[in-house]
């Protein structure tokens, strides 16, 4: 498995890896706004990447949160 691939696993998140992309996946019940295990993941990433003379691009870096119809309205995520 990838490094990278033992560090997203470490925080039981889901993955799919392209050529020079990676897409997590993180399952979040209605109500929850918890963000930690990506926030914790996207920086033990860094912390990987720049051990390995490596940097994340953060203008490309996203976070995208599909909700079921109906529910975009009624919950709200907060990020630092």
């Amino acid at each position: 498995m990838l490094p990278l691939g033992q560090i997203i696993c470490k925080h039981n998140i889901l993955f799919h890896c392209y050529a020079d992309d990676m897409q997590l996946y993180v399952l979040l019940k209605p109500g929850v706004n918890d963000l930690s295990s990506i926030m914790s993941c996207l920086s033990d990433i860094k912390c990987w990447m720049s051990n390995n003379f490596l940097q994340l691009n953060n203008s490309k870096t996203e976070i995208i949160i599909f909700t079921p119809p109906g529910l975009h309205n009624t919950t709200l995520f907060f990020m630092s």
